[in-house]
């Protein structure tokens, strides 16, 4: 065995359980060291060194927050300082040094779910991804000449993870596959906003990008496993119960415009969400489309005077809200 493992091990020999090592990454303040401990721990896990969690309760010491940096000042979602690219990509940093914590808390915390290996395997997977969609976004900010902490940041998806701490589908159901399915839904807005700088940012924009196609594969581990224990505990059909989850524990209905097609990959088919959605999704979008029809042929005989200043404050408005329910979808 590897040094590494044997002092994960202790003297004893005797393998240390994953959800140890879980609250290990959640009790440390530093955010670097986060990422450290977490790609370290896929390594052993992977290796073969560590314990599936088999327990009656929780870790002993897994506590109701996480640790988090006392370099990163926390303020209210509203009081975020945003506009800048570098303030955008800060949220995209933040908000993956919070998802590190998030997955290793779904292995902590439900521990007495009696759930197989395969489990573990996934979200630890996705917890090493997220350390290292971390580290990228932490160099990518050095570079520009900031740095993790040099921006506001806010803690508001803890309350979501908080308000089902008692249950691992209501988890799935709203972290995962409504606030980080919204992630997907509103990349294109990122990556928009990553363009428009001047000159183009290729490099951050190309890091989003990779880092989306990950994100599709985490969103589909949600739904594998909220399908999986419906299934096992002979629950109402998957689809339906998701339906109850949200409308339970999440405020308000579902935002589109949706990316159908990471949906798609994540799989999650359009009847998982659209039931949800303002006004059924497809209606509002059809609703809206009829109104600017109406609108453009009562001034179609109108002058259209600075008609591309307009359209470029259109797409700023609509990319500020929508960054907005980026941060919130990942990070918030």
């Amino acid at each position: 065995k590897t040094a590494g493992a044997k002092k994960e091990e202790g003297g004893s020999g005797e393998q240390v359980c994953l959800a140890e090592l879980a609250t290990r990454v959640l009790n440390e303040p530093d955010a670097e060291e986060k990422a450290k401990k977490t790609i370290e721990y896929r390594r052993l896990w992977l290796n073969g060194v560590v314990k599936v969690p088999h327990y009656n309760t929780p870790p002993s010491n897994l506590k109701d927050e996480p640790a988090r940096p006392p370099s990163v000042q926390m303020v209210h979602p509203t009081k975020v300082k945003q506009g800048s690219k570098v303030a955008f990509i800060h949220s995209l940093c933040h908000a993956e040094s919070y998802a590190i914590d998030l997955m290793w808390d779904i292995i902590a915390r439900f521990v007495d779910q009696d759930l197989p290996k395969e489990f573990y395997d996934d979200w630890s997977r996705v917890a090493a991804d997220e350390a290292r969609h971390f580290g990228v976004w932490k160099e990518r900010l050095e570079e520009l000449g900031s740095g993790y902490g040099q921006f506001t940041a806010h803690d508001s998806l803890w309350a979501s993870a908080q308000d089902t701490a008692h249950d691992l589908l209501a988890r799935l159901a709203i972290v995962h596959m409504v606030h980080e399915a919204r992630g997907l839904d509103v990349a294109s807005i990122g990556l928009a906003k990553l363009m428009r700088s001047n000159p183009p940012d290729t490099v951050s924009a190309a890091i989003l990008e990779t880092n989306v196609e990950e994100e599709i594969t985490h969103v589909g581990a949600a739904v594998k496993w909220f399908s999986y224990i419906c299934e096992k505990r002979g629950l109402a059909e998957p689809q339906k119960l998701f339906h109850e989850y949200v409308r339970k524990f999440f405020r308000g209905a579902l935002k589109p415009p949706f990316n159908i097609e990471f949906r798609q990959r994540a799989g999650m088919s359009e009847a998982w969400y659209v039931p949800l959605a303002e006004k059924g999704g497809k209606e509002e979008e059809e609703d809206e489309k009829k109104t600017k029809e109406k609108e453009e042929e009562e001034t179609a005989h109108l002058p259209k005077v600075g008609e591309e200043e307009e359209e470029e404050d259109s797409f700023m408005q609509a990319a500020a809200g929508q960054i907005d329910d980026f941060f919130d979808a990942i990070n918030s």
